[in-house]
């Protein structure tokens, strides 16, 4: 319900959100999107859990190709890694952390901050 009142402060269209069938953590990823202006129709699917509507939604901001990750185990850490490393311009095919989990929960909580709320 809160994303629908921040929706609703900032103006925004929350009838493309305000369903049942999407939890709030999917609500805040379409919102985000809507606040920057981004084709939501990208990822503002019930199927896409919120951690791949995030991804989508940072790689719209960014003009990154994300979709040779979309088909990965998407877990929190690997997002964050993943967006983060978007942002910071890296490219992570290449890099060997992104082959651990461990080292890219460490290297998500302290190499760069989640900009979750740009």
């Amino acid at each position: 319900m809160n994303e629908i009142i921040e929706g609703l402060k900032e103006r925004l269209d929350v009838s493309l959100y305000a369903k049942k069938e999407y939890n709030w953590k999917q609500m805040q990823q379409i919102r985000l999107g809507l606040r920057k202006k981004l084709d939501i129709s990208k990822y503002a699917q019930v199927e896409n859990s919120w951690m791949k509507m995030k991804l989508i939604r940072y790689s719209l901001i960014e003009k990154v190709d994300v979709s040779r990750f979309l088909d990965e185990d998407l877990t929190e850490e690997k997002v964050n890694f993943i967006v983060n490393s978007i942002v910071a311009g890296i490219d992570i095919k290449k890099h060997p952390v992104f082959q651990d989990n461990s080292l890219i929960e460490v290297f998500s909580k302290i190499a760069f901050k989640d900009k979750q709320n740009d």
